[in-house]
């Protein structure tokens, strides 16, 4: 998996570091998972060590791939037969948190698999990194447009939430039909192994050059995407 992960983006650097002339921008698409698959409640941000596990293994790697991207290259020009400086292409690497909207990402996940999802993993004490779909996306463009963006930057709301918030926000607002099953720790194997993996990472990510550089989320915190994802509470 991480050789068909890194391969292409490896050879695609490789191709870019070659031309004379470079694009002003590369992102590259990470995930918080970069920072490890315990379950504490450490605080990371961009300048935290990688952590250990398989998923931090393979972002690990992937991020490495681009390393050759970050510092300006002496190249030959075939034409003139001359070396010459290329201007450096700044390399942003975006670690996404889970991102959250009706119909995508980690709520189309937990509502079409309803009957296995676990609603307290780890006793609804660990931490989930989120970001709604709105905010990935503006994100995204204040990165391209922003030049003081660069390198690791966490896109993950400022406000973590645990497992036990999530599962109480998503019975309060989502419709009725979603049905909630609280279950141990060993019925996690009917939710799906890489997605029950991945949601069962804690950490604390902050999205520290975000707000550094004047980032402004729309929804800072879980409760106001809800209302504005599905309206009003469900009647008790």
């Amino acid at each position: 998996v991480s050789t068909q992960s890194t391969g292409g983006t490896q050879f695609l650097c490789e191709l870019l570091n070659k031309c004379s002339i470079v694009p002003e921008t590369f992102i590259l698409a990470s995930s918080l998972s970069y920072y490890g698959d315990d379950l504490s409640e450490k605080k990371v941000d961009e300048d935290s060590e990688k952590g250990y596990g398989v998923f931090s293994d393979l972002y690990g790697s992937w991020e490495s791939s681009v390393a050759s991207l970050i510092s300006p290259k002496t190249v030959e020009s075939p034409r003139d037969n001359v070396s010459f400086k290329k201007d450096e292409t700044r390399l942003v690497i975006l670690r996404f948190s889970h991102v959250i909207s009706a119909d995508l990402g980690i709520l189309r996940k937990i509502l079409t698999n309803k009957k296995f999802f676990v609603a307290s993993l780890t006793e609804g004490k660990s931490s989930i990194g989120w970001i709604s779909l709105d905010d990935a996306l503006e994100a995204i463009y204040f990165a391209l447009r922003c030049s003081a963006v660069h390198g690791p930057v966490n896109l993950v709301s400022p406000n973590a939430v645990s497992n036990h918030c999530l599962a109480d926000l998503v019975s309060k607002y989502t419709p009725s039909k979603s049905t909630w099953i609280p279950s141990m720790k060993g019925m996690l194997k009917g939710s799906g192994g890489s997605f029950s993996r991945r949601i069962k990472q804690s950490n604390r990510a902050e999205p520290t050059k975000l707000s550094r550089c004047g980032f402004e989320f729309r929804f800072p915190d879980l409760e106001s995407l809800f209302i504005h994802l599905y309206g009003t509470p469900n009647p008790k």
